[in-house]
């Protein structure tokens, strides 16, 4: 019997009218129109391989049909972008409009990994149940301006969330606890350090084992890593007010500071005045890096600092020319003889201990 024949059959017995899913071949759908005579049709699949367009889709949403289904890999999934999606090891979850369409892979993919992008949030209930906690390892949801990252590992969590909202953060967080997970690292990042700042408490009101919470805003990064109580804080930006703010923010809230980094890693760094930090390095453990391998305690950058300037000067008090500039800097750094110190290395190769000991060597030099 053709297909004909049997929509005919079809009609005839009134089966149409109750039929809420249907299998058919690509064959079978070069004149689809049929399909608007099953009122009730909620799931199509469709065998084989072959090419639908946008149009084709528009049609299939207008009829109502809430599930789309192949089950040979369908080549242009561009049309259905920007959408919601799932895919795991085996399949593509699409949400086009208000149909959801499963397309299988060409090749199968990493079994325990599972990507779930949502632009609409009433789509995540729809997607989220297509996903088997329980057989993957690695879950990535973008969500909006949202991103997480969830790693599963037996009995617990490790949780990285970019998010602005810190509400959002603990519902997930609480989420993960209810179905009995431990968050075992927790880390959060945020666009704005108050944001950062003003959301500690919260952050510290959640159950984790340790929590590193971030915050990267143009070329500035201030970081908290968590534990109970005690929070040791990195902070890269130049300007000692916001240094003095974040911790005094945290001394009234009585976090106990295990470590305070300030990493000094813009050129202003010999302009600006540390001084006003003396009365942290008195109560806390504060370590100035200022370039990728050097650190040292307050004392000796402030040292450091007066040296560099002291330097400087001796080229920007006069007007050379930038070629006399660059020659007289080259002669300035030739008066460091070279030699190794033989009690530490480090001695020979970290710009503030060269200049205390006159100790360099080649690497040294560099650095200088």
């Amino acid at each position: 019997m053709d297909f004909n024949n049997l929509l005919g059959l079809f009609k005839k017995n009134e089966i149409e009218k109750d039929t809420e899913s249907l299998e058919i071949s690509f064959l079978d759908i070069r004149n689809y129109n049929f399909l608007s005579n099953f009122k009730k049709l909620k799931k199509l699949k469709i065998n084989g391989e072959g090419v639908l367009s946008k149009k084709d889709y528009d049609y299939f949403n207008s009829l109502g049909i809430s599930v789309l289904e192949f089950n040979k890999p369908v080549f242009d999934i561009k049309v259905f972008f920007p959408c919601s999606y799932l895919y795991d090891s085996k399949k593509y979850y699409f949400i086009y409009k208000d149909m959801l369409v499963i397309i299988p892979f060409l090749n199968k993919r990493e079994s325990s990994k599972v990507n779930l992008c949502i632009e609409d949030e009433k789509d995540l209930v729809k997607l989220s149940s297509y996903i088997n906690i329980k057989n993957i390892k690695l879950l990535n949801v973008f969500y909006l301006n949202t991103k997480v990252r969830v790693s599963f590992f037996k009995d617990s969590v490790s949780l990285f969330i970019n998010s602005k909202d810190i509400l959002e953060v603990k519902k997930l967080v609480d989420y993960f606890v209810s179905i009995g997970k431990k968050i075992d690292k927790l880390d959060i990042e945020m666009e704005e350090v108050n944001d950062i700042v003003s959301n500690l408490e919260v952050i510290n009101s959640i159950k984790f084992n340790s929590c590193y919470y971030y915050s990267s805003y143009k070329d500035n990064v201030y970081s908290f890593k968590l534990e109970k109580n005690n929070v040791m804080v990195i902070v890269r930006d130049t300007n000692p007010l916001i240094i003095k703010e974040i911790y005094d923010y945290l001394i009234i809230k009585k976090f106990n500071i295990s470590k305070y980094e300030v990493r000094l890693y813009d050129s202003d760094k010999y302009d600006n005045d540390y001084s006003s930090l003396l009365y942290i390095s008195k109560n806390t453990d504060l370590v100035i890096k200022y370039d990728i391998v050097s650190q040292c305690n307050l004392d000796e950058f402030l040292r450091y600092q007066e040296t560099i300037r002291w330097y400087r000067s001796l080229i920007t008090d006069y007007s050379l020319s930038p070629l006399e500039k660059l020659v007289y800097g080259y002669d300035i750094v030739k008066t460091f003889k070279y030699n190794e110190s033989l009690n530490d290395k480090y001695l020979a190769r970290i710009p503030h201990k060269i200049i205390e000991t006159n100790n360099i060597v080649c690497v040294g030099f560099s650095y200088l």
